[in-house]
């Protein structure tokens, strides 16, 4: 009961805040509200019983996924709440991984498709939200990206004097939120639109719910560049990996459903956005 969980020395909070902190925890665990207060219940009492060893690691994959579901919320909350522009349509796109051409560069095989739908849709008037991940930036430098695409960026340039290009960093081209000058336009780490009352979109690319990319991202461009990229690997992305699509997207959900927004992400290069609710799993 509320009071026993309440009275437990180990936590000393509510059995709401107890619930909301560790969130992201049980979504991942069980997928039906009955369930779920079962889980959590067990979860506390277990970890206030073992052992202070035991305990630590079970705490530890709780606050895990705590830290990632905040780190959500916090960019969430960080993020400025505009008004959906209405004065012409937009398209979102994202995960490019534009290289130097070589064979390690992923963007090579469908560079051409790109091109032609990206020029169409700047004929038709469209507003481009690019959701990250432009540049191949942990493998290639920015100049041999540059020189290689120089047709992408003469349309990026193009749309962007015509107000028509928002930029969303990724974790591939992160480097460029912090020194947006190297292209020459602004780059934002998240976009909140809001349609109407209560309804709200949320753009961001991803990878903000991954420990790893938010706190250590610099770590990882080194390793990938002067490391993985003299080896025979092509990538070890997110986006290769089902098990760590699925669990982000559970975690994005969590998100969207506990805040009553939706979630617009790229990062996991899935075209079909995972739903957890009841008639979804029945399918």
């Amino acid at each position: 009961g509320t009071e026993t969980v309440k009275n437990l020395p180990l936590f000393g909070r509510e059995i709401s805040q107890l619930r909301q902190e560790f969130f992201p925890f049980h979504i991942l665990q069980r997928n039906t509200v009955g369930r779920r207060r079962k889980c959590s219940l067990f979860v506390l009492f277990i970890a206030h019983e073992l052992q202070p060893l035991h305990r630590y690691f079970i705490l530890l994959i709780m606050n895990l996924n705590s830290f990632r579901f905040n780190s959500l919320v916090q960019l969430h909350e960080n993020t400025e709440l505009q008004s959906l522009p209405d004065d012409r349509p937009s398209l979102i796109i994202s995960d490019f991984h534009a290289g130097d051409g070589s064979v390690k560069d992923d963007f090579r095989h469908n560079a051409q498709l790109t091109m032609a739908a990206l020029h169409e849709y700047e004929r038709r008037g469209y507003r481009i939200i690019l959701n990250g991940d432009v540049e191949e930036l942990q493998k290639f430098t920015l100049d041999r990206i540059r020189r290689q695409w120089a047709e992408l960026y003469e349309l990026f340039d193009l749309l962007h004097s015509q107000d028509r290009l928002i930029r969303l960093a990724g974790n591939h081209d992160l480097d460029l939120l912090y020194d947006h000058k190297k292209i020459g336009m602004p780059v934002l780490e998240a976009l909140r639109y809001q349609w109407r009352p209560g309804d709200e979109f949320f753009i961001f690319h991803g990878h903000q719910g991954y420990r790893l990319y938010v706190k250590h991202n610099h770590y990882v461009s080194w390793l990938l560049r002067n490391v993985v990229a003299r080896l025979p690997v092509r990538n070890l992305s997110v986006s290769h990996d089902n098990q760590k699509k699925k669990r982000l997207e559970k975690l994005v959900y969590a998100l969207s459903s506990s805040r009553r927004i939706a979630s617009i992400i790229g990062h996991t290069h899935r075209p079909l956005f995972e739903s957890l609710s009841r008639v979804d799993n029945a399918r």
